[in-house]
């Protein structure tokens, strides 16, 4: 496609940003532009998803970069669209490349504390951010940050170990045929 490094120049560019720095930019931009967003969740999935984004085209770019284009020239010969070129073609060869930047992602979301504690209010509380709360507040409640630290810890586990499990589920007919 033309343009394409353009984009994925574009892509990776907050790379370069401080996490920090971003959640200040969205802080500043939710809070004079009226959107109705600030407040809610939303505001803190689209700060994670600037800040990770990167993290996630970087991890897929060279797993992109090995199929051939041969591949999909000789699937649009045989009259597919696009759509089912990428779901019968481009998918499949994807399938365990995306399931591992699915997995890197959420370990690195999962550890992105910056934009979240800019943009927590009340009503949009994640558990990183009462770790922060209890950590800055309550210095005498190391046991309870603790806690709840490894409690994160847990969850990333049983996602990681979930995602695995669902990974080789998908692999199996693969390695049968």
């Amino acid at each position: 496609t033309r343009g394409r490094g353009v984009i994925e120049g574009m892509g990776v560019l907050p790379i370069a940003v401080p996490s920090l720095l971003i959640g200040f930019g969205f802080l500043w931009a939710f809070l004079t532009i009226p959107s109705g967003l600030w407040g809610t969740i939303g505001v803190i999935v689209i700060a994670l998803v600037v800040t990770i984004l990167p993290q996630a085209i970087r991890a897929l770019s060279g797993p992109i970069v090995q199929i051939h284009s041969e591949q999909i020239e000789a699937s649009r010969v045989c009259g597919a669209t696009t759509a089912h070129t990428i779901r019968r073609i481009l998918l499949p060869l994807l399938r365990n490349s995306l399931i591992g930047t699915w997995l890197y992602v959420l370990i690195v979301a999962s550890k992105a504390v910056g934009p979240i504690i800019l943009l927590a209010t009340a009503q949009n509380q994640v558990l990183s951010t009462y770790i922060w709360n209890d950590w800055v507040s309550k210095p005498d409640n190391t046991g309870i940050v603790a806690a709840a630290g490894i409690l994160l810890m847990a969850i990333a586990w049983v996602l990681i170990l979930g995602m695995l499990l669902f990974q080789r589920r998908l692999s199996e007919p693969i390695l049968a045929q």
